[in-house]
């Protein structure tokens, strides 16, 4: 995947780059060929390998621009995070595919500047001058982004690139020492020059291993950089209890590619819909299946829980229902489908729009447990055309010790808690608090502590990772 990413990205800038080389050619022959030698009668030819090092390297740094500038739309937001690490906390709280992508990324772009910079001009053979020269190119790139509001200043962007810049100088170097002739180089400065880079491999492998050992996954609800909340008035309302009860992990049923899309042909033809045009989009995490066959469908199905987002394309011809919906109503269309709601769950329908909705908060199901909700939309027709369907089916895997109440509003007051806010922090009143359960990366349900604040006189839900 990133490297059919690095490829699209080669081709989608590629013609820049070739334009600005071609005009920079023009200008330095000009320059060359009819000031410096007609005018100024100079003889000095021109090396041929330098002027194409200098050719490839202009064109790295117009395409590293030009993926800066146009990959990204400006935006009214725009911030600046200096907390060293926290992108990488980030990744590994979510752990998608996606996130580890966009780190490793930030590496392999600049892997050419450090490669390509000590063949310029043996200057840069100097660790200390490619490292200054990195930091500049690096800085600066940032303070564009920064300045046009078209991305984040991150210190996390900054060390990712610099280690870039350092890997492609080692690798570089270390060719230049095995083929020099007229110095004998040995071994171990070949090897030191290649370290950066067995480093990077050493320290990623590292990451990945420890996840995979671990018997849970991770919550991306979780923190990935502390909040300062030191003039922030925090308080609650509530009595908070002191005592850590155990409390359960829960599993799903997790798909992969294969067994998702029989998953999805299940759906499907239980909807009478037609599987035997299908277009599909596989993730990592997720996949969409297109079918086209009578209709246009779309169905979009977690791999985790199995839970799915259903789309008849036809539903712009029809006006959604307009009349109150009736649960019955309701539970009849869906059995149509071959979607059987399980009783006891919380039904509301809309007056005018046709929509509803079934919600379940760990509802008793047979030895099971259910959790989420279904929503969907009626049109007047009497049939359901938008369907998302979050409802899991959860079981008990083990038991677990959490935190108390009292030792998770003290995360709070400590600004270990993940928050999603653009205005200066005042103030948080705590006003209730339950345990709830929330998807981790492996398709887990952990506890987590959800409390419902006030902030800044605004209603917003805090939520605290419960397990110790």
């Amino acid at each position: 995947m990133l490297i059919i990413e690095l490829w699209q990205m080669f081709k989608e800038y590629l013609l820049f780059a070739v334009l600005g080389i071609g005009i920079l050619i023009i200008l330095f022959s000009i320059i060359y060929f009819l000031i410096y030698q007609k005018v100024l009668n100079g003889r000095k030819p021109i090396q041929l390998k330098s002027a194409a090092t200098i050719i490839l390297f202009v064109g790295y740094l117009l395409m590293v621009f030009c993926a800066t500038w146009f990959s990204r739309r400006p935006s009214g937001y725009y911030s600046v995070s200096l907390s060293l690490f926290s992108s990488y906390l980030e990744a590994w709280n979510s752990f998608t595919l996606r996130s580890w992508q966009l780190l490793i990324l930030n590496i392999v772009v600049f892997v050419p500047f450090g490669i390509l910079l000590p063949l310029v001009s043996k200057r840069f053979q100097n660790l200390i001058w490619i490292i200054s020269a990195g930091a500049v190119f690096t800085l600066s790139i940032e303070t564009i982004q920064w300045v046009f509001r078209i991305g984040v200043f991150e210190a996390d962007d900054l060390l990712n690139n610099l280690i870039g810049v350092i890997v492609g100088y080692g690798m570089v170097m270390a060719v230049l020492s095995a083929v020099n002739r007229e110095k004998r180089i040995s071994s171990r400065i070949i090897i030191g020059y290649l370290m950066p880079l067995l480093l990077v491999i050493v320290v990623y492998s590292g990451i990945f291993i420890k996840y995979s050992l671990n018997d849970v996954g991770n919550l991306a609800a979780a923190y990935s950089q502390r909040i300062n909340c030191d003039n922030v008035q925090i308080s609650s309302v509530i009595d908070l209890s002191q005592q850590s009860n155990p409390d359960v992990v829960y599993k799903t049923k997790v798909y992969n590619k294969k067994t998702g899309l029989e998953y999805a042909k299940q759906i499907y033809e239980g909807m009478g819909v037609s599987t035997g045009t299908m277009n599909i989009i596989q993730y990592n995490d997720n996949a969409i299946y297109q079918s086209y066959g009578e209709g246009q469908y779309s169905l979009w199905v977690k791999y985790a829980g199995g839970q799915y987002d259903f789309t008849d394309f036809s539903y712009d011809q029809y006006q959604p229902a307009a009349k109150t919906l009736e649960q019955k109503t309701v539970l009849k269309a869906l059995e149509k489908m071959n979607v059987y709601v399980p009783e006891n769950l919380d039904f509301t329908g809309d007056e005018q729009d046709g929509q509803f909705s079934f919600k379940a908060d760990m509802i008793k199901n047979k030895n099971k447990y259910l959790l989420g909700q279904l929503d969907g939309t009626m049109y007047e027709d009497g049939i359901i055309r938008n369907l998302n369907n979050n409802l899991t089916s959860l079981e008990k895997y083990k038991e677990v010790s959490i935190i108390s109440e009292a030792e998770a509003f003290e995360k709070i007051q400590q600004g270990k808690f993940k928050l999603y806010w653009n205005e200066e922090l005042k103030s948080i009143t705590v006003k209730g608090v339950k345990i709830e359960y929330l998807a981790d990366s492996k398709g887990y349900y952990q506890p987590v502590y959800c409390f419902k604040a006030i902030i800044n006189e605004k209603e917003y839900s805090i939520v605290v990772p419960a397990m110790k």
